[in-house]
């Protein structure tokens, strides 16, 4: 692998997966979801519908594969703390599972790690928190998908599969890169096309196992791409633990997301609300945030372009006019 992909520090990701399954167990052919996945299927030519035998049949098969028809049932995440890999499954309701992953990602400041995260896991949770009326502010701008080229993502969203396929025609699975890498497939029990049957069978619990072996699996993948196949010497599940993971101090992860955003504002102000802030103590505030967010050292080389930086300025202004 290329320099860039040795050099990423495994500690500042968080390897996820997530699991959809179909929205119902049984399509009703009266209702909109019919309407709007059969309109999926037509004839691309013609605009002619499928009968309703084959909507139904392909609704089984790949409802949970799209984001019309489908819902996130389980996120599982995974972090490195020295040599050992702690990980967890994440289930509830779809908006509770997007908040707490959500949070995490806010919290520590780590970059999304995956297999075909860029095309299917980062959008899907957008498409699914934009549903749930979560509020999108609690994205990340920095791995915010929308109206953004892929290839422009790659600093701040690592895709395992990106980095193994390179200018490749065909995709490779997570589990090729399992086979390539000499890693045991994490589909031991069940498979992708398994997961809507076994929901609605009532097995979330073996969901949860089948999504932290592929997260699990996708970051012996990624360190495999890193040449550091034997890095791993313990590997802990955290499923029972309802500990939260560590939250950065304020203006670690200030520099690590890149962006004052709504909640970082809130909580600096609350710091700030516990002292009178006077005139002279606006101008250092700003000169600290300014720090935290343009990063022009050696190691950490600011590539904002002129745009970026300039909205930067400007989100400081306004805080600092806020308070």
């Amino acid at each position: 692998m290329n320099k860039k992909t040795i050099n990423i520090d495994p500690e500042d990701l968080l390897f996820l997966d997530i699991e959809t399954v179909r929205r119902n167990k049984v399509l009703d052919i009266n209702s909109l979801e019919y309407d709007t996945f059969a309109w999926t299927l037509r004839d691309k030519d013609t605009s002619e519908l499928p009968p309703s035998e084959e909507v139904f049949r392909m609704y089984e098969l790949k409802g949970g594969l799209y984001a019309i028809t489908n819902k996130i049932v389980c996120i599982s995440i995974a972090y490195i703390k020295d040599t050992t890999l702690n990980y967890k499954s994440i289930t509830g309701t779809q908006k509770e599972i997007l908040e707490t992953v959500y949070k995490i990602l806010g919290d520590t400041g780590k970059k999304p790690c995956g297999h075909n995260v860029t095309a299917f896991d980062i959008p899907t949770m957008r498409i699914k928190a934009l549903e749930e009326n979560i509020d999108l502010s609690s994205i990340p701008s920095k791995i915010n998908d929308v109206q953004t080229k892929p290839w422009l993502l790659e600093d701040d969203i690592i895709d395992t599969m990106n980095i193994l396929k390179g200018t490749a025609f065909q995709n490779i699975s997570l589990q090729g890169l399992c086979l390539l890498t000499g890693i045991g497939t994490p589909k031991d029990d069940i498979s992708g096309a398994d997961v809507s049957r076994v929901y609605y069978e009532g097995g979330i619990e073996r969901i949860a196992e089948y999504c932290n072996n592929d997260v699990i699996a996708t970051a012996m993948g990624f360190l495999a791409l890193q040449g550091k196949r034997d890095y791993l010497t313990n590997f802990v599940n955290k499923g029972s633990s309802n500990a939260p993971m560590e939250k950065l101090p304020v203006l670690h992860r200030l520099r690590k997301l890149g962006e004052l955003n709504e909640p970082i504002q809130k909580e600096i102000a609350e710091l700030l609300g516990k002292k009178k802030v006077l005139k002279k103590d606006l101008k250092h505030i700003e000169k600290i945030l300014k720090a935290a967010l343009f990063s022009e050292d050696f190691i950490n080389n600011d590539q904002d372009t002129k745009d970026q930086r300039q909205e930067k300025e400007e989100s400081i202004k306004e805080f600092i006019a806020s308070l």
